[in-house]
């Protein structure tokens, strides 16, 4: 055979010619046969070969029958023992029974032998076989019986049937089904502190494809257990105490002292923070110079986080009259005088007691290893059956996790791989420290105070804090100062910042640290330092004469950079100029009517309130007038007036004629104002009901708020008479609240009216009707119970009564805090691009998950008529999960698919995207042109199989059939 390519032009050289040869079949009958007879009791049979061998001839078989009844002479086709199907396959499970036949057709009687892998398979051998014959009609059929199949079973077994014609044989490829074998050889590749990538080795496969492969892992949780459980102590007063507890677990247990409140075990309180002589470290409880009032009972406490963990209550004891024991390691016990509970060494045997148990520290340790076992505490990463390479990521930082690998296939489920124990790499604390609070301790210091961040936001072992300060309405950057972490499980951290400016607001902030670097920083919280004395006087003092007998004194506030606080009020001190320096002036002319200024009270005090804050002092400059005019019945008042920018005060001061009047003098044209009630309520009380006033008569109300500094500024005053006819009002006011999800919310809706008023709410417009998790309260407040997305929006609350009607409209807004507290919304799918056997998409957050951190993506997939399938994608590196390529790979090739993607968060798993429907690439195979592909000569066909296309598919097979 040569084979030549041709063009247009003609065809070209010939290969070189190789020798091929088509696939032997049966040969056609002799072409001839004659039989001579040789003697009484011989016949020569002679004949030619077949014209169509087809094939090389091995040898002839020749039949032979007895003469008929006639007499006559005729030729017998006996036919030896044939199988119609000569090989097949047979599966059965691993450990079930099975029964493999054989059925031979032909000339009777027929043996019927069974061959394992070409060896003599002898049911004696082994009782797991039997083997049962029966005979049929036209031939015999064989039963080979395993009770149980095991893997050795897997084999060709061959059944042989012969008679006295010939034999054959037929073969069944018994394939014997399990689960896996165990994966092995589980290693890790590589390891960050959120993730981890893992190889092994694909295991014995059980005679059926492995499906997928599952990657356990769970946390590593141990519950604190005692390295050193603390004991009753006795101490002789003065010295230096130290009691020891030390326990182990993981995550590392926490260890905490506190003290009984009283003579008595119970009510514990921590212990005094700022005491020099007290200190814990390491889980050692040290008292310097212990005194009896450090006598009593103290608790230590060991947790992690996993179950109740560990209490233990002892007595400690202090002593002035003691007995010294020396001990071989030089250190010295004591006890006091107390022959009833000494024992021959001297030391005093804590006395027989029952301590109440302590809140908290019962914990059972198998319910701990059972909710911490592989059963229920784990999560799962599924990989693709082809894969042995896969990562695991959504993983904590510094956390030791345990991971194993199991194997799936048709068949179930293999044992789980050996276990590997992994810790995460460090990261920076993701999470700020809690509970910052800043306090003035006099004109010049600060006392911060926080506690240590979230334990899951540790990412390691916290090394220490930053605590950054600076002016708070300055732009430069935080001055820092280090402080050293305590290791006492919720001990607070405090810092002193001194060398301050006098009443001047500083912010600060604090940040944790561990080995990798610093985490984020808490928000920042002001505060000011304490309040000073002014360090000028008013400015601008001056007098006028009013009267004879009235001055009117004017000044303008200090600068409000050297007021060192908020001036409250000022102090007008005055007095007849004679005996102000304590000489007598000159003289001069004065009216007949003049009073003697000799007669007044020198250093006489008015106050005259400026500000509500704390009380300020300020001496004005002396400002010296004469009086003029003759004495008159008016009253006097006190008025402040404001300036932009300033204060002005001013003071009318009565001189009477009878100094011993102390009458207030007020001019003409003003008013006595009364002096207003005050009633005080609680931070949480938005509202007060005057009681006990006069029908029809004008009342003014406002309002200040107070701190512990002192009372703010008023609120505008309104002015309002009692009626017994009063018109429907809602005395709450249009507000926004914000809830976050699954909390309750109480809308306000505070009615007033007489006769009482009828409330109806609308919700988005629309009147509101009431369900499970929503209704009105008697007092008309409207109540909304695990609030979800869908509740926020515009809720109106309605009154209305024959005087009159009002309404009120609140904005309710549903979001998390500091953490997401909602599974996301659906995400966005794409599709990218597609080839032969992969889909490409773009994967995106809902665009209201702006401020929700995602986890990962599970793309759910299956082929038309298949079965749905799921791999798991992690969060893109941009911000809040960002944008994320992902490919599909492993799909078979010209097939529709539907793709939907959920997206997860640390609440879990939100809602499903719309389904993507897509095909990947190509198509059936191309039915070539007949001329290109069949090349027929006289005594062959030739087939041109890679004339045939494709599709863009690769091809499996080809199947050639042909007939005359």
């Amino acid at each position: 055979m040569q084979v030549l390519a041709f063009t247009s032009g003609g065809d070209g050289v010939r290969s070189a010619p190789i020798h091929c040869q088509t696939e032997q079949d049966v040969p056609e009958a002799p072409s001839a046969i004659k039989a001579l007879v040789m003697s009484g009791d011989s016949i020569l049979v002679s004949w030619k070969p077949p014209e169509q061998p087809n094939g090389i001839v091995v040898q002839y078989t020749i039949y032979v029958r007895e003469d008929s009844e006639d007499g006559k002479e005729q030729v017998s086709c006996q036919s030896p023992p044939h199988f119609e199907i000569k090989l097949r396959n047979q599966t059965s499970r691993r450990g079930e029974p099975t029964v493999l036949q054989c059925e031979a057709k032909g000339e009777k009687p027929i043996g019927i032998l069974w061959n394992m892998n070409n060896k003599r398979l002898d049911p004696k051998s082994d009782n797991r076989y039997t083997i049962r014959e029966e005979i049929l009609p036209n031939g015999v059929l064989s039963d080979l019986s395993i009770k149980r199949t095991e893997r050795g079973d897997s084999a060709l077994f061959t059944c042989v049937a012969t008679n006295a014609f010939g034999s054959d044989d037929t073969s069944i490829n018994m394939i014997v089904q399990e689960v896996p074998e165990v994966p092995y050889g589980l290693k890790v590749l590589d390891k960050s502190g959120r993730s981890v990538q893992l190889s092994w080795a694909a295991p014995y496969d059980g005679n059926s494809p492995i499906r997928r492969y599952l990657i356990e892992y769970k946390i590593s949780k141990v519950p604190p257990r005692w390295i050193l459980e603390p004991t009753d102590k006795a101490f002789a007063q003065g010295s230096d105490a130290k009691v020891e507890c030390k326990a182990d677990g993981f995550p590392k247990p926490q260890v905490t002292w506190k003290r009984a409140a009283g003579d008595t075990p119970g009510d514990y309180k921590d212990l005094k923070p700022n005491n020099p002589n007290i200190k814990v470290e390491d889980g050692t409880l040290t008292i310097n110079n212990i005194q009896k009032t450090n006598e009593g009972y103290y608790l230590c406490e060991a947790v992690n986080g996993i179950g109740s963990g560990l209490s233990a209550v002892i007595l400690v004891n202090v002593q002035d009259d003691v007995v010294y024991n020396q001990s071989a390691g030089g250190n010295s016990t004591m006890d006091k005088r107390r022959p009833d509970l000494r024992d021959e060494l001297g030391y005093i045997a804590p006395p027989n007691r029952k301590l109440p148990p302590v809140p908290g520290s019962n914990y059972n340790t198998c319910d701990r290893i059972k909710r911490g076992s592989w059963d229920v505490d784990i999560d799962r990463v599924l990989v693709p059956g082809q894969q042995t390479v896969a990562g695991v990521f959504n993983l904590r930082p510094a956390t030791t996790y345990h991971i194993r690998i199991v194997a799936e296939n048709e068949i179930g489920s293999s044992e789980p791989s050996d276990t590997v124990t992994i810790i995460t790499a460090e990261e920076v604390p993701s999470g700020p420290p809690t509970n910052v609070k800043v306090e003035a301790v006099d004109q010049h210091i600060l006392t911060v105070t926080w506690k240590a961040p979230e334990r899951d936001d540790w990412n390691g072992e916290i090394q220490g804090y930053y605590v950054g300060y600076k002016l708070a309405s300055s732009d430069q950057p935080f001055l820092f100062e280090t402080v050293k972490f305590s290791k006492e499980e919720g001990k607070e951290h405090h810092l002193q910042i001194a060398n301050l400016k006098t009443y001047t607001q500083y912010s600060v902030v604090v940040q944790a640290f561990n080995k990798v670097g610093a985490g984020p920083m808490s928000e920042e919280v002001r505060q000011y330092t304490a309040e000073g004395i002014p360090e000028q006087p008013p400015q601008d003092t001056t007098c006028t004469t009013l009267t004879s007998q009235t001055i009117r004194v004017s000044w303008v506030s200090p600068p409000l950079t050297s007021a060192n606080g908020v001036i409250k009020g000022y102090k007008v001190v005055y007095g007849p100029s004679e005996t102000w320096f304590g000489t007598i002036a000159p003289a001069r002319e004065l009216p007949d009517q003049e009073s003697p200024l000799k007669a007044f009270l020198m250093n006489l005090n008015l106050v005259v309130p400026v500000a509500a804050a704390a009380l300020v002092i300020i001496i004005a400059i002396i400002v010296i007038c004469v009086l003029k005019g003759k004495s008159s019945n008016q009253k006097g008042t006190i008025a402040p007036e404001r300036d932009s920018g300033s204060v002005r005060g001013s003071a009318l001061f009565p001189w009477l004629p009878n100094w011993l009047d102390v009458n207030v003098i007020v001019p003409v044209g003003a008013t006595v104002v009364q002096e207003p009630k005050s009633q005080k309520v609680p931070q949480y009380q938005m509202s007060y009901e005057a009681t006990g006033l006069k029908k029809k008569e004008h009342y003014e109300f406002w309002v200040t708020a107070s701190t512990n500094i002192g009372e703010g500024q008023p609120s505008k005053s309104v002015t309002l008479s009692p009626s017994s006819r009063v018109p429907a009002k809602i005395a709450s006011f249009d507000d926004t609240f914000t809830a976050t999800y699954k909390e309750d919310v109480k809308l306000p809706c505070l009615a007033v009216g007489n006769p009482l008023p009828e409330i109806k709410w609308k919700v988005k417009g629309v009147a509101f009707s009431p369900n499970d998790r929503t209704r009105q309260l008697p007092e008309g407040f409207l109540l909304i119970k695990e609030v979800t997305r869908s509740d926020a929006g515009e809720y109106s609350c309605f009154v209305e009564n024959s005087f009159g009607q009002d309404t009120v409209t609140h904005q309710l807004i549903v979001h998390g805090k500091c953490f997401i507290l909602s599974p996301p919304h659906s995400p966005q799918v794409s599709l990218t691009s597609t080839t032969t056997s992969s889909i490409t998409m773009r994967l995106k957050p809902h665009p209201t998950d702006t401020n929700t951190p995602l986890h990962g993506y599970t793309v759910h997939y299956k082929p038309e008529f298949g079965e749905w399938e799921t791999t798991q994608v992690a969060a893109g590196q941009e911000p809040n999960g960002g944008q994320n390529k992902y490919t599909l790979e492993g799909l078979w090739c010209g097939t529709r698919y539907q793709i939907y993607v959920t997206a997860y968060n640390n609440i879990g798993t939100g809602e499903p995207s719309d389904i993507l429907n897509t095909r990947t690439k190509g198509s059936k195979p191309i039915l070539p042109e007949l001329g290109r592909f069949l090349e027929v000569s006289t005594n062959s066909v030739t087939l041109h199989l890679s004339s045939w296309s494709d599709g863009g598919c690769p091809m499996l097979y080809f199947v050639v059939e042909n007939k005359k």
